[in-house]
């Protein structure tokens, strides 16, 4: 869908509607590797981002296990800004960058 829609995705309702419901069901089955891969895409695609305090990211993660999320590795280094994670499960989850 992101290699469809691209950048259109947020203004189009539908396909928004099924990438919200295609990534929860994708989260819920993928192993870790897998996750923090499809966590990271979703992110580049700033789909999980906000861009101020009053709006919504375009694909909402409420209640998504994220256990183990890693989204920090020794090559890149960057820092994930308006990442919006609220009331997902991250038991485990790592947003340190090892020394």
């Amino acid at each position: 869908m992101l290699f469809h829609y691209g950048e259109e995705l947020n203004q189009n309702s539908s396909a928004l509607l099924a990438a919200h419901f295609t990534t929860l069901s994708a989260l819920n089955k993928l192993d870790r590797d897998r996750r923090n891969f499809l966590v990271r895409s979703l992110y580049d695609a700033g789909l999980i981002t906000y861009q101020s305090d009053d709006s919504q990211p375009a694909i909402i993660l409420n209640s998504v296990d994220l256990t183990d999320l890693n989204l920090i590795d020794d090559i890149d280094r960057r820092v994930l800004i308006h990442l919006s994670l609220e009331d997902t499960i991250m038991n485990n989850a790592n947003f340190h960058m090892h020394k």
